[in-house]
């Protein structure tokens, strides 16, 4: 077979599977492993695998961010049943960050802890905070048009200040190789934040399992991921 169409078919079978060991590769294609390691390394060159120990993972590194507008009306119900989740983890008196995001948004409407005090980087969520009575604080910096999230050094330098008892983190990718957004300057503020955070949870739909897009901005233990689909309590 020419290496050509064997590239094609190895990516094929990785675009399905998402997470594949290099033996069913070797079985799928009926080339010798070394010969599939060779070309994953090809595939991984431009960016579209990454190679693991005994296995390689598909990077949807192609995902870009949406218009905030047009994220409020994608998976909607999921959303709302993780906010719901997520906002049962606040104790009263808390200190809170919560991430720009329409996942993270969800939260505010079930928040039934009381003499909480929150920062965000969300300019939406400041203001829902703020019509919800709660005690908000909003970071300084540069602001993201497409996610309407403040970004930027004055917002790192601002969250290296202070300590939050808990963190809600959005994300576009939850995979092996850990917690990712297409925007290297927006995941910058997450990591900074979880940096900052006695405990941090990451606020995601199961669609995003499994993708990996541009930027990690946290390994799989430095949070806890919240989904509609699994009981946290």
């Amino acid at each position: 077979m020419q290496k050509s169409k064997r590239i094609q078919l190895i990516y094929a079978y990785i675009k399905e599977h998402k997470d594949v060991q290099i033996n069913d590769l070797s079985s799928h294609i009926e080339a010798s492993q070394s010969t599939i390691r060779r070309d994953i390394k090809d595939l991984a060159s431009k960016g579209l695998v990454t190679e693991l120990y005994g296995s390689v993972i598909l990077n949807d590194k192609n995902d870009t961010d949406i218009l905030i507008k047009q994220r409020k009306s994608m998976q909607s119900n999921e959303k709302q049943a993780i906010g719901k989740k997520a906002a049962k983890l606040i104790l009263n008196d808390s200190f809170v960050y919560i991430d720009a995001g329409t996942t993270t948004k969800t939260m505010i409407q079930n928040i039934k802890a009381t003499g909480c005090k929150f920062v965000t980087n969300g300019m939406d969520i400041a203001l829902s905070l703020m019509h919800e009575g709660f005690d908000a604080y909003i970071v300084g910096g540069q602001i993201k048009p497409i996610t309407e999230a403040v970004v930027g050094e004055f917002a790192l330098d601002y969250l290296r200040l202070l300590h939050f008892d808990i963190a809600f983190i959005g994300a576009n990718g939850v995979s092996s190789l850990g917690y990712s957004t297409p925007d290297e300057k927006e995941g910058l503020i997450k990591r900074q934040a979880i940096k900052q955070s006695r405990k941090s949870y990451i606020l995601a739909d199961t669609t995003k399992m499994n993708k990996t897009t541009s930027f990690i901005f946290a390994k799989e233990d430095d949070a806890f991921w919240i989904n509609e689909s699994e009981n946290i309590e």
